[in-house]
């Protein structure tokens, strides 16, 4: 069993290079391997700080063009 954090998940989900050849294969060996709560609910702020970013940036464009 393996417990995972936010950037270790991110990286994993991703096929980043980040993360470790040795934490790489102790998650793809490990039969079971979850993530916290507390990770996806950080994954969630952070993407609502991202789109609030964007929208403030581009808000204009994003109307004015009709893409919403």
């Amino acid at each position: 069993m393996a417990l995972i954090d936010t950037h270790t998940f991110i990286w994993f989900m991703y096929d980043d290079s980040k993360l470790s050849n040795n934490a790489l294969s102790r998650i793809k060996s490990d039969k079971e391997v979850y993530v916290s709560i507390a990770s996806l609910w950080e994954i969630a702020i952070k993407m609502q700080l991202f789109l609030n970013m964007m929208l403030k940036r581009f808000g204009n464009v994003i109307w004015r063009e009709h893409i919403f």
